[in-house]
């Protein structure tokens, strides 16, 4: 909306004032997510005393800098923290700092981690997969049955249009602005990083995207899809086992990382995915039956994860976790298919007693083996919209007929539904 109708919203709060102060650049129009918000705010500013406004933005400046306070600053939010997680002990102080330095600059670390611990072939191996499982994903929606040919002729476009980050970012960020010594007191370290990545993020503004910006460090295990850059990001720290190994057969590496990598193309139709183009613009482009038969799909789904007790009378939120399900789903499927393409598969010669296909979906419950304590589970279970690590593997199987093959399972085995849910 037009700078002056935000204005209109909050007439107690200077808009304009507020954006010189954080030194950003002037807009005509602003993206406001939750204009509510923005209503409540002005009687908020005029009717509450300043000296509580005052102690309320301290707290705030407090809590997200509290590793960076006095020893009894941090064990006081490590004892509000654990009561959500359930943890006994904080981290050892290498891993905090560790973890505070990723935080602060993370294409720094992630350069150090990838140059020192990422064998060599990773990335290309990598990326042999991908292409694979993207030319089997486009061959799948040839083939959906829910999926009319106008919707079928975007998404191809969307899936072709689609980049790829592997390994670590090809244009790093920039550092040399940020201004650090080992004479600076730690809190004043963090300060300057903030100050930084605010500058940074407002110099963006009425510049074309960057699609070579990475969302996190090289070393995070962990892997993404965005929807405004239209891309799917692994970076290094997922490329180790349980998920990938350079040196293992492909059964391993498609039923652990391939997996991921399917996951995460599949984001890009899903139901938050769906809402924007190949370009990463916000539009619909499904036509309403298709969008209708696709949440008649998802509801499938997110009524069966309903069912799932996380921990003593805490159900998983089907609703919440509607999407990241569909993704698992979807990218078991896509990424079986891709396997079957391989030799290894072609062949079907066992390893340790398994088939090619059994050490596939092996792999998979693998990558989500999990130690989880109780208050986490709960914590998760009511807030994240992926599902806990064991649901993650036998709901998805559930509904996958290619494993109750591959392992023989019978009618009445607990693996088997009378009832699948199928989208991919």
């Amino acid at each position: 909306m037009p700078v002056k109708d935000l204005q209109g919203l909050s007439s107690d709060f200077d808009w304009t004032v507020f954006m010189k102060a954080i030194q950003s650049p002037m807009v005509d129009k602003v993206d406001v997510n939750q204009p509510d918000f923005v209503k409540g705010l002005g009687p908020v500013l005029t009717k509450t005393d300043p000296a509580a406004l005052k102690a309320y933005m301290r707290w705030n400046v407090i809590a997200s800098g509290g590793n960076a306070l006095p020893k009894r600053f941090v064990d006081e939010q490590f004892e509000f923290s654990k009561l959500l997680s359930g943890a006994k002990e904080q981290r050892p102080r290498w891993q905090r700092c560790m973890l505070a330095v990723k935080g602060a600059m993370p294409d720094a670390v992630g350069k150090v981690f990838v140059k020192n611990l990422v064998p060599a072939g990773t990335k290309e191996r990598m990326t042999a997969m991908v292409h694979n499982i993207r030319q089997t994903l486009r061959e799948d929606i040839q083939d959906l049955d829910w999926m009319g040919v106008a919707t079928k002729k975007l998404a191809t476009a969307k899936l072709d249009k689609m980049s790829e980050h592997i390994a670590y970012p090809d244009k790093p960020i920039d550092y040399s602005a940020l201004k650090i010594s080992d004479k600076m007191l730690y809190g004043d370290a963090v300060l300057a990083v903030m100050k930084f990545s605010e500058h940074r993020d407002l110099k963006k503004i009425g510049k074309p995207t960057n699609h070579d910006e990475w969302l996190m460090s090289a070393m995070e295990t962990n892997a993404y899809y965005n929807p405004p850059d239209n891309s799917i990001n692994f970076p290094a720290g997922i490329l180790f086992a349980p998920f990938f190994d350079v040196n293992a057969d492909d059964a391993v590496n498609y039923g652990g990382i391939g997996i991921v990598i399917g996951h995460e193309m599949t984001h890009g139709f899903d139901d938050q995915g769906r809402n924007f183009d190949a370009t990463g613009n916000l539009k619909d482009w499904w036509t309403k039956e298709d969008a209708d038969k696709f949440a008649a799909r998802g509801k499938c789904i997110a009524d069966e994860y309903d069912g799932f007790v996380a921990v003593d009378d805490v159900h998983e939120q089907g609703k919440l976790e509607e999407g990241e399900a569909i993704a698992d789903l979807g990218g078991t499927v896509i990424a079986h298919r891709a396997f079957l393409k391989t030799p290894q598969a072609k062949a079907g010669k066992p390893i340790d007693g398994l088939t090619p296909e059994q050490r596939f979906y092996a792999s998979f419950a693998q990558i989500w083996e999990q130690n989880i304590r109780p208050e986490e589970a709960r914590n998760r279970a009511l807030s994240d919209p992926h599902p806990l690590a064991n649901f993650r593997v036998v709901g998805t199987i559930g509904n996958v007929p290619a494993f109750a093959s591959a392992y023989q399972c019978g009618p009445t085995s607990p693996m088997v539904r009378k009832e699948v849910c199928k989208i991919w």
